[in-house]
């Protein structure tokens, strides 16, 4: 449980760490998990193993709100601080990349 709480100060943001699954769309079935915000867009990298699929999205951060609303997009949870961390040194492995 202590685990838990202290997980909550060790993130930049409220929406790093997440992680959304897509629900309907051209995203559909695909797992994001949040790493990034600038500005007021959310930056999501796709951790599932889809290649055809974009691996980093920036998604503007009410269009995320309104896809949880609308149950197109939804919240599955935040992620152990040691698990976010292996997956933002992913995400930023790849996006040097792009």
């Amino acid at each position: 449980m202590l685990d838990k709480i202290f997980n909550k100060f060790k993130y930049d943001n409220p929406y790093e760490g997440n992680m959304y699954f897509v629900r309907a769309g051209g995203h559909s079935g695909d797992f994001y998990v949040s790493v990034d915000k600038k500005d007021d867009k959310i930056i999501l990298f796709n951790v599932t193993k889809s290649e055809d699929r974009e691996k980093v999205l920036e998604v503007p951060e009410l269009s995320l709100n309104s896809g949880i609303e609308n149950k197109i997009v939804e919240l599955v949870e935040r992620l152990p601080y040691n698990v976010y961390k292996e997956i933002k040194e992913l995400y930023e492995n790849t996006h040097t990349r792009l």
